[in-house]
């Protein structure tokens, strides 16, 4: 069991993330570094490698590979939440390759901060799975390579908690659970999940329904031990019988306590929460062509097995899937599938008013 997630998934936390990088951007404006046209990138090696990703999200192994193979030095810079990640791109600083996350793709390709991948100079690009080769949040997938994604749902001790019936209603109705039901801390998540419940799009922005949404999670409260996103840590300790939850959470909990047959996870049939971190080259990268040889040395197929061994997470390529569902066979559960993917409710971070509208209603559910 690795434990690159227990640190990222500590970062995931604040609705006020969302604000600085969005001002940053749009001070941007018409002086975005996209407006001026760059030379298609070559797959070549015209320098060192200059990385900015979480902290151990990648196989130590894999990147010392990439450094052997290609005779460069891997800069590893590391970011501690996407937001940090969105600022220093806007910023301009230099990086030549970034883990970017699917739901701040407005504001990244938005802003200008990317530079298109050319398929044809990825030799492993046949390796990426069809969906993500024209994903929702990046048509024609011309920013961003898949790395690692992980569905949100609904985990449950079963030694605490009876029969439950594939609905984000059952963090409402478990009266019995009171006190050990737990709602992820991240608005986001949260009035994502409650607008899904309603019948809402996870990134409305009505005002009458996302304050519908809040209302909702306000007359949950009572029955909530808090909200929180140590989903895994609350169910390997038993404080959480019902906890709102990541997959690949779920995943390193199984991992953790004695009996493994007492946490089960499920995905709604209302919505799927779903988003997915990516790889990327920022548009002030100095050495895009390493960088390039990057990606593709990530998508080979021993190295795409060998880095969803690492996280514990699907990554959208035809052997990483394999390799994360062989991972997961005893857990059928945690198995991901094409259906999550297309059925899934992709997340998008608010901008402009719709930012100011959400964090309001996000106030008010965490005054209440």
């Amino acid at each position: 069991m690795t434990s690159w997630s227990w640190s990222r998934r500590a970062f995931l936390r604040d609705a006020a993330l969302l604000s600085g990088a969005g001002g940053l951007l749009a001070a941007c404006g018409g002086n975005s570094p996209a407006a001026r046209p760059a030379a298609p990138i070559k797959a070549k090696v015209d320098g060192d490698l200059n990385y900015f990703n979480w902290s151990g999200y990648v196989p130590p192994q894999v990147i010392k590979g990439f450094e052997a193979e290609y005779k460069v030095t891997v800069n590893q810079t590391y970011f501690a939440s996407d937001q940090a990640m969105l600022t220093k791109l806007a910023a301009g600083l230099p990086y030549d390759i970034v883990f970017t996350n699917s739901a701040y793709m407005r504001q990244l390709i938005g802003g200008g901060l990317l530079r298109q991948i050319p398929h044809g100079e990825l030799a492993n690009y046949g390796q990426v799975i069809p969906f993500f080769r024209d994903p929702p949040y990046d048509p024609g997938a011309r920013y961003t390579i898949p790395y690692g994604y992980s569905p949100t749902g609904i985990a449950w001790l079963t030694d605490r908690v009876g029969a439950m019936t594939g609905s984000w209603n059952d963090l409402w109705t478990h009266k019995g659970a009171s006190g050990h039901i737990y709602v992820l801390d991240q608005i986001e998540e949260a009035l994502g999940m409650s607008l899904l419940r309603l019948g809402w799009a996870i990134d409305s922005g009505v005002a009458s329904q996302v304050n519908r949404a809040a209302s909702a999670l306000i007359e949950l409260k009572p029955m909530l031990a808090g909200f929180s996103t140590a989903d895994y840590t609350n169910l390997e300790n038993g404080s959480g019988w019902i906890q709102h939850a990541w997959s690949g959470d779920v995943y390193i909990a199984l991992g953790k306590v004695k009996d493994p047959a007492t946490i089960r996870f499920e995905t709604c049939k209302e919505g799927i929460p779903i988003g997915v971190d990516t790889m990327s080259i920022p548009v002030r990268a100095q050495h895009p062509g390493t960088a390039l040889l990057f990606i593709d040395w990530l998508l080979r197929p021993d190295n795409s097995a060998a880095c969803v061994e690492w996280m514990g997470q699907a990554n959208g390529t035809s052997t990483g899937n394999a390799a994360f569902n062989k991972l997961v066979a005893d857990f059928p559960f945690l198995q991901t599938s094409d259906a999550i993917l297309t059925r899934g409710a992709w997340k998008r971070v608010p901008t402009g008013s719709q930012q100011q509208l959400w964090a309001q209603a996000w106030s008010r559910v965490q005054a209440s």
